[in-house]
């Protein structure tokens, strides 16, 4: 909003207050001396002003509530829309929130699947039957391991 800006009157007496012009104003009326007196009311032409000035005010509070009443519905739908992708991050956000508990058995299950089939060769000739059941172990393990870490991402 532009600040109203004063300029004096151009045969302002001493003393005499500045005129405050806003955006919009009249200059024309700005030197016109602004107090009614009783006889001035009972004038029909400044009762038909001040009523076509009160009518228009009305028009124009009506406008200005309307606006506001519009104004209060589209922020109470942007209010709306934000705590719905407020929540929406939230979720999104706990998704990709690594579970430590999660990743240890992960990373246990690679770790032990990998020691046993590491292990399973060096026992092949002495215990086969035990070799065997080691490998499969040891991929069986290894398998839920990679599983768990592809099904996490």
């Amino acid at each position: 909003m532009a600040e109203p800006h004063t300029e004096p009157e151009p045969e302002a007496a001493e003393g005499a207050a500045p005129v405050v012009l806003t955006k919009g104003s009249r200059r024309s009326f700005s030197n016109v001396r602004r107090d009614l007196t009783e006889e001035d009311l009972k004038s029909p032409a400044v009762q038909k002003m001040l009523l076509d000035d009160t009518d228009r005010l009305a028009e124009e509070l009506k406008e200005a509530k309307d606006f506001q009443e519009k104004f209060r519905k589209e922020a109470n739908n942007f209010q709306e829309m934000f705590h719905q992708a407020d929540k929406q991050q939230a979720i999104l956000t706990e998704k990709l929130k690594p579970h430590s508990g999660f990743e240890v058995m992960a990373g246990g299950c690679l770790a032990v699947g990998g020691a046993a089939l590491g292990y399973a060769p060096s026992i092949w000739s002495a215990q086969q039957n035990t070799s065997i059941l080691l490998l499969i172990f040891g991929a069986i393990v290894l398998l839920a391991g990679l599983a768990a870490k592809a099904l996490r991402l």
